[in-house]
Protein backbone atom coordinates (compact mmCIF):
# COMPACT_ATOMS: atom_id res chain seq x y z
CA UNK A 1 0.00 0.00 0.00
CA UNK A 2 1.12 3.54 -0.60
CA UNK A 3 -0.02 6.80 -2.11
CA UNK A 4 -3.21 6.26 -4.13
CA UNK A 5 -3.21 2.67 -2.89
CA UNK A 6 -6.15 3.10 -0.53
CA UNK A 7 -8.04 0.32 -2.29
CA UNK A 8 -7.76 -1.96 0.71
CA UNK A 9 -11.43 -2.98 0.95
CA UNK A 10 -12.29 -3.98 4.48
CA UNK A 11 -15.86 -3.25 5.55
CA UNK A 12 -15.28 -0.08 7.55
CA UNK A 13 -11.74 -1.34 8.22
CA UNK A 14 -10.62 -1.39 11.82
CA UNK A 15 -13.67 0.65 12.83
CA UNK A 16 -15.58 -2.62 13.16
CA UNK A 17 -12.81 -4.00 15.38
CA UNK A 18 -11.85 -1.17 17.80
CA UNK A 19 -8.66 -2.85 19.02
CA UNK A 20 -7.41 -4.03 15.62
CA UNK A 21 -3.76 -3.41 14.77
CA UNK A 22 -2.33 -3.23 11.23
CA UNK A 23 1.06 -4.64 10.24
CA UNK A 24 2.42 -3.81 6.78
CA UNK A 25 5.67 -4.28 4.89
CA UNK A 26 7.17 -1.29 3.10
CA UNK A 27 8.71 -2.57 -0.15
CA UNK A 28 9.07 0.44 -2.45
CA UNK A 29 10.79 3.32 -0.69
CA UNK A 30 9.77 5.75 -3.43
CA UNK A 31 6.17 5.55 -2.24
CA UNK A 32 5.04 7.93 0.49
CA UNK A 33 5.37 6.25 3.88
CA UNK A 34 3.21 8.99 5.35
CA UNK A 35 0.37 8.23 2.94
CA UNK A 36 0.52 4.55 3.87
CA UNK A 37 0.03 5.48 7.53
CA UNK A 38 -2.75 7.90 6.64
CA UNK A 39 -4.55 5.21 4.61
CA UNK A 40 -4.39 2.61 7.37
CA UNK A 41 -5.23 5.02 10.18
CA UNK A 42 -8.25 6.26 8.21
CA UNK A 43 -9.56 2.68 8.20
CA UNK A 44 -9.77 2.85 11.98
CA UNK A 45 -6.82 0.73 13.07
CA UNK A 46 -5.74 1.47 16.63
CA UNK A 47 -2.08 0.88 15.89
CA UNK A 48 -0.17 0.80 12.61
CA UNK A 49 3.26 -0.76 12.24
CA UNK A 50 4.96 -0.50 8.84
CA UNK A 51 8.29 -2.35 8.65
CA UNK A 52 10.80 -1.89 5.80
CA UNK A 53 11.59 -4.80 3.49
CA UNK A 54 15.33 -5.02 4.11
CA UNK A 55 15.79 -7.96 1.70
CA UNK A 56 14.31 -6.16 -1.28
CA UNK A 57 17.34 -5.73 -3.56
CA UNK A 58 15.84 -2.82 -5.48
CA UNK A 59 14.89 -1.10 -2.24
CA UNK A 60 18.40 -1.49 -0.88
CA UNK A 61 19.77 0.41 -3.87
CA UNK A 62 17.56 3.31 -2.80
CA UNK A 63 17.94 2.89 0.95
CA UNK A 64 18.52 6.59 1.62
CA UNK A 65 14.93 7.13 0.44
CA UNK A 66 13.72 5.08 3.43
CA UNK A 67 15.51 7.41 5.82
CA UNK A 68 14.04 10.45 4.04
CA UNK A 69 10.54 8.95 4.14
CA UNK A 70 11.00 8.31 7.87
CA UNK A 71 11.84 11.98 8.37
CA UNK A 72 8.65 13.00 6.55
CA UNK A 73 6.65 10.56 8.66
CA UNK A 74 8.02 12.18 11.82
CA UNK A 75 6.70 15.54 10.58
CA UNK A 76 3.27 14.01 10.01
CA UNK A 77 3.29 12.47 13.51
CA UNK A 78 3.85 15.92 15.01
CA UNK A 79 0.93 17.31 13.01
CA UNK A 80 -1.27 14.37 14.01
CA UNK A 81 -0.75 14.65 17.78
CA UNK A 82 -1.83 18.30 17.76
CA UNK A 83 -5.43 17.31 17.09
CA UNK A 84 -5.66 13.68 18.25
CA UNK A 85 -5.42 11.98 21.63
CA UNK A 86 -4.14 8.67 20.28
CA UNK A 87 -0.71 7.69 18.95
CA UNK A 88 -1.13 4.90 16.36
CA UNK A 89 2.49 4.86 15.18
CA UNK A 90 3.83 1.46 16.17
CA UNK A 91 7.56 1.84 15.37
CA UNK A 92 7.84 5.09 17.32
CA UNK A 93 5.77 3.73 20.21
CA UNK A 94 8.00 0.67 20.51
CA UNK A 95 11.21 2.69 20.28
CA UNK A 96 10.10 5.26 22.88
CA UNK A 97 9.13 2.49 25.28
CA UNK A 98 12.49 0.79 24.87
CA UNK A 99 14.24 4.10 25.49
CA UNK A 100 12.49 4.95 28.75
CA UNK A 101 10.96 1.81 30.27
CA UNK A 102 12.93 -0.92 32.09
CA UNK A 103 13.50 -4.08 30.10
CA UNK A 104 11.90 -7.19 31.54
CA UNK A 105 13.17 -9.43 28.75
CA UNK A 106 16.92 -8.95 29.27
CA UNK A 107 17.65 -12.47 28.01
CA UNK A 108 15.94 -11.82 24.66
CA UNK A 109 18.13 -10.33 21.92
CA UNK A 110 15.35 -9.82 19.37
CA UNK A 111 12.12 -7.98 19.95
CA UNK A 112 10.28 -10.89 18.34
CA UNK A 113 11.47 -13.28 21.08
CA UNK A 114 13.34 -15.44 18.55
CA UNK A 115 13.94 -18.90 20.02
CA UNK A 116 12.87 -17.75 23.48
CA UNK A 117 9.18 -16.93 23.33
CA UNK A 118 8.63 -17.56 19.61
CA UNK A 119 9.02 -20.91 17.86
CA UNK A 120 7.98 -22.63 14.64
CA UNK A 121 7.13 -26.30 14.11
CA UNK A 122 7.17 -27.74 10.59
CA UNK A 123 5.12 -30.67 9.24
CA UNK A 124 7.79 -33.16 10.47
CA UNK A 125 7.59 -31.82 14.02
CA UNK A 126 11.00 -30.15 13.75
CA UNK A 127 11.31 -27.06 15.94
CA UNK A 128 12.94 -23.82 14.81
CA UNK A 129 13.35 -20.41 16.49
CA UNK A 130 10.94 -18.84 13.95
CA UNK A 131 9.04 -19.69 10.78
CA UNK A 132 11.58 -17.98 8.53
CA UNK A 133 14.33 -20.32 9.75
CA UNK A 134 12.27 -23.44 9.01
CA UNK A 135 14.28 -26.08 7.07
CA UNK A 136 17.54 -24.39 8.10
CA UNK A 137 19.27 -27.32 9.82
CA UNK A 138 21.74 -25.03 11.56
CA UNK A 139 18.83 -23.44 13.42
CA UNK A 140 16.97 -26.63 14.31
CA UNK A 141 16.18 -26.86 18.02
CA UNK A 142 14.82 -30.39 18.15
CA UNK A 143 11.60 -32.22 17.43
CA UNK A 144 8.24 -32.43 19.23
CA UNK A 145 8.62 -36.22 19.33
CA UNK A 146 12.19 -36.17 20.60
CA UNK A 147 14.81 -34.03 22.27
CA UNK A 148 14.45 -30.27 22.55
CA UNK A 149 17.47 -28.10 23.16
CA UNK A 150 17.38 -24.54 24.41
CA UNK A 151 18.40 -21.90 21.91
CA UNK A 152 21.73 -20.56 23.19
CA UNK A 153 22.86 -18.93 19.98
CA UNK A 154 24.19 -15.39 20.10
CA UNK A 155 22.38 -13.27 17.52
CA UNK A 156 24.08 -9.96 18.20
CA UNK A 157 27.46 -8.95 16.80
CA UNK A 158 30.44 -7.33 18.48
CA UNK A 159 29.55 -3.95 17.01
CA UNK A 160 26.20 -4.08 18.84
CA UNK A 161 28.10 -3.74 22.14
CA UNK A 162 29.42 -0.31 21.24
CA UNK A 163 26.53 1.02 19.15
CA UNK A 164 24.98 4.16 20.65
CA UNK A 165 21.53 2.85 19.71
CA UNK A 166 21.92 -0.61 21.24
CA UNK A 167 19.41 -0.13 24.06
CA UNK A 168 16.60 1.02 21.78
CA UNK A 169 17.28 -1.44 18.94
CA UNK A 170 15.09 -4.49 18.31
CA UNK A 171 18.01 -5.99 16.33
CA UNK A 172 15.78 -6.46 13.31
CA UNK A 173 15.47 -9.97 11.91
CA UNK A 174 18.09 -12.71 12.25
CA UNK A 175 16.89 -14.33 9.02
CA UNK A 176 17.62 -11.10 7.16
CA UNK A 177 21.04 -10.99 8.80
CA UNK A 178 21.74 -14.55 7.66
CA UNK A 179 20.63 -13.84 4.10
CA UNK A 180 22.65 -10.62 3.80
CA UNK A 181 25.79 -11.49 5.78
CA UNK A 182 25.84 -15.31 5.77
CA UNK A 183 25.66 -15.42 9.56
CA UNK A 184 22.99 -14.92 12.23
CA UNK A 185 25.60 -13.32 14.50
CA UNK A 186 26.47 -10.56 12.02
CA UNK A 187 24.25 -7.51 11.70
CA UNK A 188 23.36 -6.19 8.26
CA UNK A 189 24.19 -2.52 7.76
CA UNK A 190 20.78 -1.69 6.34
CA UNK A 191 18.99 -2.52 9.57
CA UNK A 192 21.63 -0.73 11.66
CA UNK A 193 21.13 2.49 9.70
CA UNK A 194 17.35 2.23 9.88
CA UNK A 195 17.33 1.44 13.61
CA UNK A 196 19.65 4.33 14.42
CA UNK A 197 17.45 6.67 12.37
CA UNK A 198 14.35 5.46 14.20
CA UNK A 199 16.01 6.15 17.56
CA UNK A 200 17.12 9.60 16.40
CA UNK A 201 13.59 10.49 15.23
CA UNK A 202 11.98 9.06 18.37
CA UNK A 203 14.20 11.21 20.58
CA UNK A 204 13.34 14.25 18.47
CA UNK A 205 9.65 13.43 18.86
CA UNK A 206 9.96 13.11 22.63
CA UNK A 207 11.38 16.61 22.87
CA UNK A 208 8.22 17.99 21.22
CA UNK A 209 5.58 15.91 22.99
CA UNK A 210 3.95 16.86 26.27
CA UNK A 211 4.50 14.87 29.44
CA UNK A 212 0.93 13.60 29.24
CA UNK A 213 1.41 12.44 25.64
CA UNK A 214 4.60 10.60 26.57
CA UNK A 215 2.92 8.93 29.52
CA UNK A 216 0.09 7.78 27.26
CA UNK A 217 2.57 6.36 24.74
CA UNK A 218 4.35 4.47 27.53
CA UNK A 219 1.00 3.42 29.05
CA UNK A 220 1.92 4.95 32.40
CA UNK A 221 -0.87 6.10 34.68
CA UNK A 222 -0.26 9.43 36.45
CA UNK A 223 0.87 9.05 40.04
CA UNK A 224 -1.32 10.91 42.51
CA UNK A 225 0.89 13.13 44.65
CA UNK A 226 -0.13 14.03 48.18
CA UNK A 227 0.93 17.67 48.50
CA UNK A 228 0.61 17.44 52.28
CA UNK A 229 3.66 15.20 52.48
Amino acid sequence: MGQNHGALKISKGGKDIPNAHARATYCDFDLSLTEIYKDLISLGFRDVFVAPDILNAKANENFDALLSQSELLRNYVLEYVKSHNDFPFGPFTSCIRRLFLPRLDVDIDYGCGLGKTTFAVDFRGDIYPCHRHSSNEDQKMGNVFGEFRENNQVYTSEKCKTCWSRYSCTHGCSYNDHELTGSTSMKNDYWCRYSQKLTELSLALCSQLSEKQLMNIMAIKPVLIDNNN
